[in-house]
């Protein structure tokens, strides 16, 4: 990560929290926290430019679901570092009861983070290149009536990861794209989701073994350090498997 830039959608708390400061551990030359959370925002940016610097952390407000938004934020990305390398489309809710918004966060605002990504670091668009790591879910791969719209999302984001990583247009710009897919991590996320069948979400969650955070973190930084090999990999993350490579898609 040395000298590179990453923007984390959903970071001020959570797995991007988690990435953010592991990109900075990493020496990253600088990363950008997109987040709705105003508040949670400016305290965990605050947190990290005590510890790496006040010209190493960026916060935007940022909701994923707005273009102006998302182009606003890429924006400023670059007016303050200069250049991006990887992107992170982590920003994500759990809410079945107001579908609309976990479709326009946990996938429409994932395609928007990916074709921005394109835009601002492919070596057309005077970028070196770089990558984009699509956060998933384990939940894309199996059957949850649970939460069937959630799923769905996670699906459809490992789908869209598959299929865009051979697009010409990204494939000519040096731009790869992988999916990092957890199972069960503990985030506020969870805390906060939302859906018919709370009981049975309840007891879903606590069967499942927990994956360390540092699965993770670690898996992404594989995907990013390694990205020559990873264009359209989609990497679960388990409990006893802390990166299992699932699917990789053929480059156009």
């Amino acid at each position: 990560m040395e000298g590179k830039v990453a923007v984390v959608t959903g970071g001020a708390e959570g797995m991007g929290k988690a990435l953010a400061m592991k990109f900075l551990e990493q020496q990253a030359k600088g990363v950008a926290i997109l987040d709705f959370n105003e508040e949670k925002g400016k305290a965990t940016v605050q947190e990290l430019q005590n510890q790496y610097g006040d010209d190493k952390v960026l916060f935007v407000r940022c909701d994923v679901k707005s273009k102006v938004d998302m182009e606003g934020a890429f924006d400023q990305v670059m007016r303050t570092f200069g250049h991006l390398n990887v992107v992170c489309n982590n920003a994500g809710i759990y809410d079945e009861i107001n579908w609309e918004e976990t479709v326009d966060t946990n996938l429409k605002g994932v395609i928007r983070g990916t074709y921005l990504a394109v835009q601002h670091m492919g070596t057309k668009h005077g970028g070196d290149g770089g990558i984009v790591i699509n956060t998933a879910s384990s939940n894309g791969f199996i059957v949850n009536p649970v939460s069937p719209v959630y799923g769905t999302t996670k699906h459809a984001v490992i789908a869209f990861t598959r299929n865009v990583a051979g697009e010409s247009m990204f494939v000519e710009n040096n731009v790869h794209v992988a999916a990092c897919c957890p199972g069960k991590v503990f985030t506020p996320m969870h805390q906060k989701a939302v859906c018919r069948y709370m009981d049975e979400f309840k007891e879903m969650i606590s069967k499942n073994k927990e994956v360390p955070m540092s699965f993770v973190t670690d898996a992404v930084l594989k995907l990013i350090t390694e990205s020559d090999k990873m264009n359209g990999v989609v990497c679960a993350v388990l409990p006893d498997n802390p990166m299992k490579i699932v699917e990789i898609s053929p480059e156009k």
